[in-house]
């Protein structure tokens, strides 16, 4: 693999594409939904999703790249409720959040404090009622977002992926990114 350096415009790191693949932590993908759709999400059944964006919480303690790599690739096995999802919306961003713990559980009061949830929803796995929310505007998705994120003190854990998030792991090498944090 490559070394394609990395950075964060604002604060001025800069890392390695292998030293970003080691770290790990929580993530959260900003999807797209064009329409509105009625969308076959395994267990859960049809669901209706409105045009719009959607925050859908993850973790990956064994590594963003393999968890980020998995989510844009279109030729996989349908195995969680977001891959479902995905078939019919794009990724329109991805904000990372390196921490040793889970921090979907911790994002949702603050969250559904804020946004409307799509229940059941990726949470199979714990005791939420949900870990994706919509928003009509993307703005408004990322302020719940970054709000959320500074109640709980993680902001300087915190980054956010810009650019055309189909570049990010794509096949082997990691390509050029600009991160913000």
């Amino acid at each position: 693999m490559n070394s394609t350096v990395v950075y964060d415009d604002d604060a001025g790191d800069v890392m390695s594409s292998e030293a970003l693949a080691l770290k790990k932590g929580s993530y959260i993908l900003i999807v797209k939904l064009d329409e509105d759709k009625e969308i076959a999400i395994g267990s859960l059944g049809v669901l209706f999703f409105p045009a719009g964006f959607y925050a859908y919480l993850g973790s990956a303690l064994g590594g963003f790249k393999s968890r980020i790599s998995r989510h844009l690739r279109k030729d996989k096995r349908l195995r969680w409720h977001v891959d479902y999802l995905l078939r019919e919306a794009e990724i329109s961003n991805i904000l990372l959040c390196e921490t040793r713990e889970r921090l979907e559980c911790s994002l949702f009061r603050p969250l559904a404090d804020e946004l409307p949830f799509i229940a059941g929803f990726g949470s199979s796995d714990c005791g939420c009622p949900s870990h994706l929310y919509f928003a009509e505007d993307e703005n408004r998705l990322l302020m719940s977002i970054g709000e959320a994120m500074e109640g709980l003190g993680l902001l300087q854990n915190f980054w956010r992926l810009s650019g055309n998030a189909k570049k990010i792991w794509s096949q082997e090498a990691v390509r050029k990114l600009e991160f913000s944090h």
